[in-house]
């Protein structure tokens, strides 16, 4: 692409030596496209949810939800509370 500062190859090497760590440590991830310039990889472990997302450029933004550790019906009622208030 024109006006990346990284080649191409070199992002996905990081994208490539990262998921052989999550599949390493057998951890659950998916991976997505929610921008032109990026593709993401979303990691589950108990409690959190990370977005790591690996641009073209070459950068790699991260950013971490953390669980409120309410579970069960509780949580279930509060999520539909959340959907139920979206604009």
């Amino acid at each position: 692409m024109e006006g990346t500062s990284e080649p191409t190859g070199s992002v996905l090497r990081k994208m490539f030596d990262f998921l052989d760590v999550l599949e390493s440590e057998s951890v659950t991830y998916r991976l997505s496209r929610n921008r032109p310039t990026a593709l993401m990889v979303e990691v589950f472990i108990p409690g959190e949810h990370w977005e790591v997302e690996f641009l073209d450029d070459g950068d790699v933004d991260v950013e971490v939800f953390k669980g409120q550790g309410v579970v069960g019906e509780e949580a279930l009622e509060e999520l539909k509370r959340i959907i139920r208030l979206k604009p």
